[in-house]
């Protein structure tokens, strides 16, 4: 069995930062990609990362965890077919 993946996001391999308030630190893994978001007070997707990114909702899939009780989350669930 191969030992697992280990990586710190004290000390990321990216990071990225919203517009006006917060960033994200970025790991990668055999298994995935890992993020830890800093969302400071005032933060919302639709200006702080729609505005760079062009979109009007984000595309991609999320497992998360809010550590502070502090967010309300909206996901929205795009189907894909299913392999036979």
């Amino acid at each position: 069995m191969p030992a697992p993946d280990a990586k710190s996001l004290d000390h990321p391999e990216e990071a990225r930062f919203f517009l006006h308030h917060g960033s994200v630190a970025i790991a990668t893994l055999d298994s995935g990609t890992v993020g830890c978001v800093t969302c400071e007070p005032g933060w919302r997707w639709s200006t702080d990362v729609g505005a760079l990114s062009g979109a009007s909702l984000c595309r991609v899939n999320h497992l998360g965890y809010d550590l502070h009780n502090l967010r309300r989350i909206d996901q929205i669930v795009v189907s894909r077919p299913t392999r036979r």
